[in-house]
């Protein structure tokens, strides 16, 4: 269903905002309302061994090369994300140099049209022209030392 689309949404999972010192979890992929794939990842430090999760769901470097990387370049298919150049610069971390070609930026596309009015991050968007209230992690994952990973959870909703 993936390779039939003309656009999707773009997100990515991390544990911080730089892709310089942050690690890369996930990739969030949805091609039309209800459906969406989460795409776990393994980080680059990742030592397999008696005690550490299973990393065999994770997608592999090979794998994103073969499945998702020609999505990301084709320029039929319409990328649509919040901070498009971040996702770029995780997703170039941990797969190699990847093209993206064809995408929209929302943060960028709302800074254009009224640079002053809102936030243009995606919660203050969503609130203002969906006004739909976008749950935050902390909320879905906890806090401290009782946080689950985001790997751990079967479903959000």
């Amino acid at each position: 269903r993936i390779k039939e689309t003309t656009k999707m949404a773009l997100s990515i999972v991390s544990d911080g905002p730089n892709p310089t010192f942050n690690n890369l979890q996930g990739l969030g992929i949805a091609v039309t309302e209800g459906e969406a794939y989460y795409i776990p990842v393994a980080g680059e430090d990742a030592i397999a061994d008696l005690f550490s999760q299973p990393q065999q769901a994770c997608v592999s470097k090979d794998a994103f090369n073969r499945l998702i990387a020609p999505l990301l370049s084709s320029k039929s298919v319409l990328k649509i994300g919040n901070n498009i150049k971040n996702i770029m610069h995780f997703v170039c971390k941990y797969f190699g140099e990847t093209s993206f070609d064809a995408y929209d930026d929302i943060a960028v596309m709302s800074y254009c049209l009224d640079s002053s009015e809102h936030g243009h991050d995606t919660n203050s968007l969503s609130d203002i022209f969906f006004d739909e209230k976008i749950s935050k992690l902390d909320d879905l994952l906890g806090s401290g030392k009782n946080r689950l990973d985001f790997l751990a959870l079967d479903k959000i909703s």
